[in-house]
């Protein structure tokens, strides 16, 4: 999906007349109480071309996500960015509480990297 949803975003830059190509800065999964697997990931808002390219991004994410058994995925962040030191704190707590679950004996069920959404519903089918 994330491939998917970057050519998109590449691809409507360039009808447009840019040369840009974009890419996600960070994402991290977090396995959550209800049971299923949540994407949480950041991306560059600082410049017209970046935010641009993060519009187009999710909204390549809302089209093919349920096509990949993705759940909702929340827009607010890109019409209300934070400075890059409160997202950083925010993923950081994502990153320090997903590294002790890695060890132990849910790491085979996680989902494959390098795959972006938000909600899946579905990790075992992603894994497989």
């Amino acid at each position: 999906l994330n491939r998917v949803c970057k050519q998109r975003a590449d691809r409507a830059l360039a009808r447009r007349g840019a040369r840009y190509k974009g890419g996600l800065l960070l994402y991290e999964w977090e396995f959550q109480q209800r049971g299923v697997w949540h994407l949480h990931f950041v991306v560059v808002l600082e410049t017209q071309l970046e935010r641009a390219w993060a519009i187009e991004y999710v909204k390549a994410m809302e089209r093919f996500g349920p096509k990949y058994m993705f759940g909702i995925v929340r827009t607010k962040p890109l019409q209300n960015p934070k400075p890059a030191e409160h997202c950083a704190g925010y993923i950081a707590k994502y990153l320090t509480k997903g590294s002790a679950a890695r060890l132990g004996d849910i790491s085979a069920g996680l989902p494959p990297m390098g795959v972006a959404g938000k909600d899946v519903r579905h990790a075992e089918a992603l894994s497989q």
